[in-house]
C-alpha cells in the first residue's frame, strides 16, 4: 500500500527499516538501552561536567594501585566473539566493531553532551568546529601507535574519508556531505557541504568519525583502487574483491591502537593481552581481558552463579549472583512512548490525553519490564537531557503526573468533559460514543504493552491489543500513519531517536525516528507533508508560565516547526537554546502530545571482590563511562583495577 503522506526519499525508509531489522535481534530499543536487564540496582546518577577542555588528558585519570595484582585477567562474555572485519564497503566501519578493545573507543566526545561540557580528550588531541560552522579540524596525540607500532597519525583517518567521499561521489543516491584533506602529520581537516551546530554534531553526526578504525597499510591497496574507479559499477566490483574471505583481516591481526591487543584466539574465547607501548598503560593494572563465548541465557545464568565472568550487562531472569558482586546504574538518553492518534475524536483532546498520563501507573510497567525510571514529568525528555538542557527552576515548574497511578485525579479530568461510564462500565461521552482504543505494540517490547493494555481495560476503556511479530510490518505501520491497515490509536515508539540521536534537543523532540508530531505542515492541497501524520497540528496555544495547567493566565502562540529549526542554526546562541528547549518541554508537559512510558536505564555489573571499580567523579558527579557500560572506554581509561596484594 503506497504511503500518501510519505515525500521523504525511498532511502530514507531503507535506511530506518534496515536499522530496525538488525534491531530486532539485537534489541530494537536501541544502543545502550538495557532492555533485558532486571536487577535491581542503585539510584541513578547524571552524565555532565562544566570546565574548559584540556588536552593534558593523564591528569583526568587515577593511576593504578601499587603492588601485584589480585586477578591478572578480566573474564567478560559475548554471544559473538570478535571475528574477521571487512574493510569495505564501510571503510568508517561501524560503531559495534571495535566493541571489544580493537580501537581505543574513547574519542572526545565522551562528554559532549552540553554546551561549555568538560572534554576529555585522548587519542584525539582536538576536534572542532571553525567559525563558518562547516569546517572540522581533528588532530591526533602522537603518543598513540597501532600494535604493529606505527605511529597513529591523520593519514589513516585522510584515506578512509577519502574512500568515504568517493563512495558517495559515484553513488547515484547520495551526495558527498564533506571534503577531506590533510593539513600536516597528525591534522586532518574535513569541509562539509552544510553548516551544522557544534554542540548538536559532536554529540551524533560525529560520534563514528572521531578517529580512524583501520590503520593505513590496511588500507592503501582499496584505497588505491578506489581512487581510480569512475563508475558505481567498478566501485561494486572493488568491493565484492574486498569482502572476499581471502581478502578480510582477520581478528588476529594487529589491527587496533587501543590498551589491548589480540594474544590468542580460539571458538570458545579471545585473549587480550595489556599493550605496553599505550600512553596510559601505567594506568591499568589488569594485564589480561578474555572474552568468553557464552550462548543462551542457560549458559550465562550458570557462567555469572559459578563465578567465572567479572562484569557483564543484561544478566537472563533468574540469574543468581556470586558474593562479591557490585551492581552499577545510570539513567540512559532513551526510553519509549506511545504514539497517539490524534485524529481518534476521544485522543484529539487534551483533558483525554492528561487523564492517561495520570492513570498509567508506570511503576507497574518498569516492573514488569524489569528496568527503568517512571517518566512522571512527561516532558518529552530522559533525566540526562532535563538536567543538560533545561534549568532545575523549569524542572520545578512542570507538572509531576506521578509514578504510581492516579485513577481518581483521571476520573475527575474525564467527568469534568462529560464523560461517563455506561451501563457496561465503559467511559463515553456525551453523545455515547464509548472511548475504544486500538493499541499496537511490537514482540521485542512486549514487556511494555501487556501491562498498559490491562491498565487501560481495568479503568474501563474498550482495547483492542495487537502485539506485531515482523518488524517490516510494523515499521510500516508507524510510518503510514494511524489509517493504515487496521490502523492504531496508539503504536509503541523511541522516545529519543531510538538511541541513533544524542542528549541534545533534537533528538528528543524530532529525529528521523519520530518526525510526525513537529513536521513541516501541510502543502497546498491541505495533505501532510511527512510520514506518519497522526493529526498534530504545528501551532499551539501554550499558557505563558510554565505549571499554569489551567490556562487561568496569558498564553502565547507556540510554532514548533520554527522552534525546532532554531534548535539545530548554528546562529542561535546556548542561551537561546536552552530557552527554546523549555518551550518544547513546557508544551510536552501542558499538552502530552505522546504518551511516555518508561525512561530506560543503563546497567551493569562487576566483581568488586577481586576488582576495584574506581570512585572517579569530576564536579561532584560520577562519570557516565565508570565501569563496564563501554568496555574499552573503561579499561583504556583506567577506571577499572585489580585490587593489589
Amino acid at each position: 500500500m503506497p504511503n500518501r503522506h510519505n515525500k521523504e526519499t525511498s532511502a530514507t525508509r531503507r535506511r530506518l527499516l534496515a536499522t530496525l531489522g538488525a534491531m530486532g535481534t539485537a534489541g530494537i530499543a536501541g544502543c545502550g538501552s538495557g532492555s533485558n536487564e532486571i536487577t535491581p540496582t542503585s539510584e541513578p546518577t547524571t552524565e555532565s561536567g562544566s570546565s574548559s577542555p584540556t588536552s593534558d588528558a593523564s591528569d583526568h585519570f587515577p593511576v593504578a594501585p601499587e603492588g601485584e595484582p589480585v586477578e591478572p585477567i578480566f573474564d567478560i562474555m559475548s554471544v559473538q566473539l570478535p571475528g574477521e572485519v571487512n574493510l569495505l564497503p564501510d571503510p568508517m566501519g561501524p560503531q559495534g566493531s571495535d566493541k571489544y578493545t580493537r580501537v581505543t573507543s574513547a574519542p572526545p566526545w565522551a562528554n559532549r553532551q552540553r554546551p561549555n561540557a568538560e572534554t576529555y580528550w585522548h587519542l584525539v588531541t582536538e576536534d572542532r568546529l571553525d567559525d563558518d560552522n562547516k569546517t572540522r579540524i581533528t588532530k591526533y596525540n602522537d603518543e598513540f601507535t597501532w600494535h604493529d607500532g606505527k605511529t597513529v597519525t591523520a593519514e589513516d583517518m585522510f584515506l578512509l574519508e577519502e574512500i568515504n567521499y568517493k563512495l558517495e561521489k559515484l553513488d547515484p543516491d547520495t551526495e558527498p556531505q564533506q571534503i577531506p584533506e590533510m593539513v600536516d602529520k597528525q591534522t586532518i581537516k574535513r569541509v562539509q557541504t552544510k553548516e551544522t551546530r557544534e554542540d548538536y554534531f559532536f554529540s551524533s553526526g560525529a560520534r563514528g568519525s572521531a578517529f580512524p578504525k583501520y590503520d593505513r597499510d590496511l588500507i592503501r591497496p582499496w584505497h588505491e583502487k578506489i581512487m581510480d574507479a569512475t563508475t558505481d559499477s567498478e566501485l561494486q566490483s572493488i568491493i565484492d574483491e574486498a569482502t572476499n574471505p581471502e581478502n578480510k583481516v582477520s581478528v588476529s591481526d594487529r589491527i587496533g591502537h587501543s590498551m589491548w591487543q589480540v594474544d590468542t584466539v580460539n571458538e570458545q574465547s579471545v585473549i587480550y593481552t595489556k599493550y605496553e607501548d599505550h600512553p596510559y598503560a601505567d594506568q591499568q593494572n589488569i594485564e589480561k581481558l578474555r572474552i568468553n563465548f557464552v550462548s543462551g541465557d542457560s549458559q550465562k545464568r550458570l557462567a555469572i552463579k559459578n563465578d567465572q565472568i567479572d562484569g557483564f550487562k543484561r544478566p537472563p531472569k533468574g540469574t543468581t549472583y556470586p558474593d562479591g558482586v557490585k551492581k552499577f546504574a545510570r539513567p540512559s538518553i532513551s526510553g519509549n512512548k506511545w504514539r497517539l492518534n490524534w485524529t481518534d475524536k476521544h485522543l484529539g483532546k487534551r483533558v483525554v490525553r492528561r487523564a492517561l498520563a495520570y492513570l498509567v501507573d508506570y511503576t507497574n510497567i518498569i516492573a514488569n519490564r524489569g528496568s527503568g525510571y517512571p517518566p512522571a514529568l512527561q516532558n518529552g525528555m530522559t533525566a540526562p537531557g532535563r538536567n543538560a538542557w533545561v534549568s532545575d527552576s523549569h524542572v520545578e515548574s512542570l507538572n509531576n503526573y506521578g509514578e504510581t497511578g492516579q485513577l481518581e485525579k483521571a476520573a475527575e479530568l474525564l467527568k469534568s468533559a462529560g464523560y461517563s461510564k455506561n451501563s457496561d462500565g465503559i467511559w463515553a461521552d456525551e453523545d455515547g460514543d464509548t472511548i475504544s482504543w486500538r493499541i499496537v505494540d511490537v514482540y521485542i517490547w512486549d514487556t511494555l504493552g501487556p501491562s498498559f493494555r490491562s491498565q487501560l481495560k481495568q479503568f474501563g476503556f474498550e482495547i483492542e491489543y495487537d502485539n506485531v511479530q515482523n518488524i517490516g510490518d510494523f515499521v510500516n505501520m508507524s510510518f503510514e500513519g494511524p489509517d493504515y491497515g487496521q490502523g492504531w490509536d496508539f503504536i509503541i515508539w523511541h522516545q529519543n531517536g531510538g538511541g541513533a540521536a544524542a542528549n541534545h534537543p533534537h533528538g528528543y523532540y524530532r529525529s528521523a525516528w519520530h518526525s510526525y508530531m513537529i513536521h513541516e505542515g501541510l502543502d497546498d492541497e491541505g495533505e501532510p507533508t511527512e510520514f506518519g501524520f497522526a493529526g498534530h497540528p504545528n501551532e499551539y496555544e501554550v499558557p505563558t508560565e510554565v505549571g499554569d495547567m489551567e490556562a487561568s493566565g496569558e498564553t502565547k502562540t507556540l510554532n514548533l516547526w520554527e522552534n525546532y529549526k532554531a534548535l539545530l542554526s548554528p546562529k542561535t546562541s546556548d542561551e537561546e537554546l536552552r530557552s527554546i528547549t523549555e518551550k518544547l518541554s513546557w508544551w510536552w508537559n501542558y499538552e502530552i502530545p505522546a504518551l511516555q512510558s518508561v525512561e530506560y536505564q543503563k546497567r551493569w555489573s562487576g566483581d568488586s571482590k577481586n576488582f576495584n571499580p574506581v570512585d572517579y567523579s569530576h564536579d561532584g558527579t560520577e562519570n557516565g563511562h565508570h565501569v563496564l557500560n563501554s568496555l574499552s572506554v573503561s579499561f583504556d581509561r583506567g577506571w577499572y583495577h585489580s585490587n593489589v596484594k
